[in-house]
């Protein structure tokens, strides 16, 4: 990690376990490395330990970070089921409500997994998810995912992410 950071690499912290995601973080200290996790879930609603804790998604969105919803069905819901979209709002809403919306990316996983949402089996659906999202109202009938929180999630926060990183001098 200190040769990444002298390199001015992207430091993805996804299978990492628990503990070196804390020494990653300990190591990025307050400094201008970029760190993201490209393909996870929360702790909060599945309490897998390579699912970040809210604690690790607010470090991430104070540094800059990112958060890559995985589709993965084992690593979004605590029981068995193949309806990911509703899982994957809910772990969308759970980060958003922890970290605000420029932590927000998409990392599907769909190349590293065998299990995807009953609703979107490869990348060639995920137009239903930004359709599903696109359509929900909040209780005061206001959109719930803005076009510009839409467009955040779904390459917006990663291009930026990418781009800031590669400025970085190494």
């Amino acid at each position: 990690v200190h040769r990444m950071k002298e390199l001015g690499m992207l430091i993805d912290i996804c299978h990492c376990t628990p503990k070196a995601r804390q020494d990653v973080y300990e190591i990025v200290g307050d400094d201008a490395s970029r760190v993201l996790a490209s393909h996870t879930g929360a702790f909060s609603i599945n309490p897998d330990p390579y699912n970040l804790e809210d604690w690790e998604i607010r470090w991430l969105a104070n540094h800059n970070g990112l958060v890559g919803i995985i589709f993965m069905n084992y690593w979004l819901s605590p029981v068995d089921t193949g309806l990911g979209l509703k899982y994957i709002e809910r772990t969308i809403d759970h980060i958003r409500n922890v970290a605000g919306d420029n932590v927000l990316a998409i990392g599907t996983d769909f190349d590293g997994f065998t299990d995807p949402p009953d609703e979107i089996v490869d990348i060639s659906e995920l137009p239903k998810l930004t359709q599903y999202l696109s359509c929900l109202k909040t209780g005061l009938d206001a959109e719930k995912y803005p076009p510009d929180v839409l467009k955040g999630m779904l390459g917006g926060n990663s291009l930026s992410f990418i781009l800031e990183g590669w400025k970085k001098d190494g």
